[in-house]
């Protein structure tokens, strides 16, 4: 797949339906002979949803060639919006006697509905194309992949195809009653309630949900049901699926959500319904922002991203501005947001506005916001310098339970910024941290221990604190610690027996002699990467 900028949800779909179609498939023209062609591709994957993502990010010309793919193959609701298009001269030139073409063919391969609409514009076909506008539709065949139809689809459920295509709800529900899977997909793989959603029937798609079909069942192409709901505008399905718990976090192959389409579609009411589902899901949704700006110790982060740190975040701090922008507009109300759009603003060097949005997101009840500030208060940065501000701002939020705030404090108590040094009070507040999860705190600990002006030092628990914060795989815990013996702050007993754990585990040769030279810190750094292998 195509990789492409976070930050622009139209591309990534664009480019993901570009990278599918990459083949010409040749259209003649009945009533001028002319030959058109478009691009689709050769996939036999490709089918009716397909067309529809792409024409609803606006990808139109793309979207036509998917559905010319799948109606070639006998796709009855592909051949009727090809024939929609040829009617009104939408992306295909307007041609009566093609749109007739299609019309008849969708009848026969089960549109009950398009032998009316072929009716309604035979009238208008010139009277001397006619035999061969006819004879060239009696000879049309489908080709691979083969036509959905009700023969094909698994016998237990032909009753329930039959009545689809009917549009006969009573029997379509004494199927579901008799057994007949609420799942079963068609020819072309897909789950008959996303063709329900697709069509706007309603009451099929209702049927379905009641009977306990999956309202997070997953396309091929990573589509959700309400994908597609929200791509065709249906908003009685929308609220059928949130009323069955569909999620509005999930997202395609092109990590698009549902909410991404409402907007785009400008359907206010979809969109007020998504965003109401998202917000209540907000621990487990992840978005853009949160993939690029969320901090690696900030408690509101998704619990399934790592984090970003602030070197990594200044290579994409442009597109995370726009990101937490848009998610920030989205739920004014999140303090998840609002101070990641703040950690994106400083690291793309615009301060102020980072520290605007620092003490919005401190309004909102970030603790994280408030570190932040403290940090701001410390440096000098935009604000005037002061060390006890920082450190009532770290208090108040390690009194709120954040345990980067903490880890802060020890380091306040540590190195005497704000308040007297205290290295046994440095080491409650970083064991307070670590015990919460913060990695740095257990080097930090190590460092306390280690530390040759404390007295007497406890070897063994600052090499296992060592261990624990290698162990957590933060890039830069490695390089803190050789800061940190380059500067001589760790004593040279604990650099003994961290040598002695590598020689053991076979990343150095030679003695422990506690200097911790080149050959030490390679070793270091390979034990390290060595963690980090699956």
């Amino acid at each position: 797949m195509l990789r492409v900028s976070r930050g622009d949800a139209r591309t990534r779909v664009t480019a993901f339906v570009a990278a599918i179609c990459l083949a010409v498939f040749p259209i003649t023209s009945l009533a001028t002979g002319q030959e058109a062609t478009v691009e689709t591709s050769k996939s036999p994957q490709l089918d009716f949803f397909d067309g529809l993502r792409a024409w609803e990010y606006g990808e139109r010309p793309l979207a036509v060639g998917v559905w010319l793919n799948a109606a070639k193959g006998g796709d009855y609701r592909s051949m009727r919006r090809l024939a929609e298009l040829y009617q009104k001269g939408d992306v295909l030139p307007y041609d009566t006697a093609l749109a007739y073409m299609w019309f008849r063919l969708a009848a026969r391969f089960g549109d009950d509905t398009a032998a009316d609409q072929a009716s309604g514009l035979r009238s208008g076909l010139d009277e001397k194309s006619l035999p061969g506008i006819e004879q060239a539709i009696a000879e049309w065949k489908p080709v691979e992949p083969k036509p959905v139809s009700k023969q094909s689809e698994p016998k237990d459920a032909s009753d329930l195809f039959a009545a689809w295509e009917r549009r006969d709800i009573a029997t379509f529900r004494a199927s579901l009653d008799a057994g007949v899977s609420p799942d079963v997909t068609s020819r072309s793989g897909s789950p008959i309630l996303f063709l329900a959603i697709a069509s706007g029937a309603d009451e099929f798609s209702q049927a379905l949900l009641d009977k306990g079909a999956k309202p997070n069942a997953r396309l091929k192409q990573g589509l959700y049901p309400l994908h597609v709901a929200t791509a065709v505008g249906n908003v009685v399905a929308v609220k059928q699926l949130l009323a069955k718990s569909a999620s509005a976090c999930v997202r395609d192959d092109n990590k698009v959500y549902p909410l991404q389409i409402a907007k785009n579609k400008k359907n206010a009411e979809i969109v007020t319904l998504l965003k109401a589902d998202m917000e209540a899901r907000m621990a487990s949704c992840i978005t853009p922002c949160d993939e690029m700006a969320s901090h690696p110790y900030d408690p509101d982060k998704p619990v399934d991203l790592a984090g970003t740190d602030i070197d990594n975040l200044k290579k994409v701090g442009t597109d995370a501005v726009e990101a937490c922008k848009e998610a920030s507009e989205d739920f004014p109300k999140s303090r998840r947001f609002a101070y990641q759009l703040a950690r994106s603003f400083e690291a793309s060097g615009s301060g102020r506005d980072a520290l605007n949005w620092f003490n919005k997101a401190i309004q909102l009840g970030s603790p994280q916001a408030i570190v932040s500030a403290g940090i701001y208060y410390l440096d000098g940065k935009f604000i005037e310098k002061d060390n006890q501000k920082a450190i009532r701002l770290f208090e108040e939020a390690a009194n709120l339970g954040n345990p980067w705030a903490m880890a802060w404090m020890g380091w306040a108590y540590e190195n005497g910024e704000g308040v007297k040094t205290n290295l046994e009070t440095a080491q409650r507040w970083y064991e307070r941290a670590a015990k919460l999860g913060n990695s740095d705190a257990y080097l930090f600990l190590a460092r306390v221990l280690s530390i040759k002006s404390r007295g007497e030092v406890d070897h063994d628990s600052a090499l296992k604190y060592l261990l624990v914060a290698f162990a957590s795989k933060r890039e830069w815990i490695i390089d803190i610690f050789l800061d940190d013996v380059k500067n001589g702050v760790f004593n040279r007993k604990t650099l003994v027996a961290l040598q002695l754990v590598l020689i053991k585990k076979g990343f150095l040769t030679g003695d422990a002699d506690g200097k911790f030279g080149p050959k030490s810190r390679d070793a270091l750094k390979a034990y390290e990467a060595s963690l980090k292998q699956p």
